[in-house]
């Protein structure tokens, strides 16, 4: 099998004795939804700005920021005519729901200008300068290809590393992009209180017949730990077992994710409490308001994967 270096190589071959560049025949769009981002937007804004490949169009979303967070953005907006601030109200809770209806919302705004794809990055994030058009190349090179991203890293001991369970079948929602049709086909965001929207999002890419994949050789760096915003880790942790169990996710699956995280920092405990979270929800019987036959393909597809893990460690 080629690796991810040779296929890029490959790509950039075909797209240039062809003619076709992404300068030439991709155009995207941006949308970030950033609240009291003032210590680590800069890095987006600069991350973006700086592009190879600059989008036709990036709608920042205030979402009820009270610090410098729209100053720092519109000192930008002065300076690149194709980004866009919007300021929600400032009463707002901070909510996973409330963040993916504002970039619903932010989307159907802007619907139709003319683009191939779109890309929502998470304001605390940064990657480097042809990011978006090697992305972009990924893209062309594969029809089916619906959604993508890089290979997210966080900070570990003082070293940005690849976060903990990122792998190839997993697009992070903090750095997701999609070819337009495929987002228009799934419908945009479904917004869930407890977070795992873009992980539905991804699910529902694949099943309707699209691929999706992270690709290691693109990094983005992730400034904040995930889903630490305002909460300890172990609260972060909590909210995503419940989000695991309100997504649909089947309990085999949660068992076994249970098991592989114990490695993750903080170790056992952090496994524990996502546990602790899937299970709260479990006897309290929270709804999953999410399509039946989405539900079933998901967890079909777990237990598949499942399968095939037994499968491989059986041969090994």
């Amino acid at each position: 099998m080629l690796t991810i270096e040779a296929q890029t190589w490959i790509c950039s071959a075909i797209l240039y004795l062809s003619g076709k560049t992404a300068q030439m025949s991709t155009k995207y769009v941006l949308l970030t939804a950033a609240r009291n981002e003032e210590g680590y937007i800069s890095f987006l804004l600069n991350s973006v700005v700086r592009q190879t490949l600059l989008p036709v169009h990036w709608t920042i979303i205030s979402d009820g920021s009270t610090d410098r967070t729209e100053e720092i953005a519109k000192s930008y907006c002065d300076q690149y005519p194709f980004i866009e601030l919007q300021v929600l109200v400032r009463d707002r809770a901070r909510s996973f729901a409330g963040k993916f209806q504002a970039l619903n919302r932010a989307y159907r705004k802007i619907s139709r200008l003319g683009y191939d794809f779109v890309g929502f990055f998470d304001a605390d994030v940064s990657f480097a300068q042809g990011y978006c058009e090697q992305l972009l190349n990924r893209f062309q090179m594969n029809p089916r290809l619906g959604v993508a991203g890089g290979f997210v890293h966080e900070s570990q001991n003082g070293n940005f590393a690849p976060r903990f369970a990122t792998w190839e079948r997993n697009v992070a929602g903090a750095c997701q992009f999609f070819r337009k049709e495929c987002f228009e086909k799934i419908g945009g965001f479904i917004p869930l209180h407890y977070g795992g929207t873009d992980s539905v999002a991804v699910d529902m890419a694949r099943m309707n017949g699209w691929e999706a994949r992270a690709f290691p050789d693109l990094t983005v760096y992730h400034h904040r730990h995930t889903g630490t915003e305002g909460r300890s880790v172990y609260q972060a942790r909590f909210r995503e077992g419940v989000a695991d169990y309100i997504r649909g996710c089947h309990p085999l699956y949660e068992s076994a994710k249970f098991v592989y995280r114990l490695a993750e920092r903080p170790y056992v405990l952090s496994s524990v409490m996502r546990l602790a979270g899937y299970s709260w929800s479990f006897i309290r019987s929270h709804k999953q308001n999410l399509p039946k036959e989405y539900l079933d393909f998901m967890r079909q597809d777990q237990l598949n994967m499942l399968m095939r893990l037994i499968k491989h460690k059986r041969m090994v």
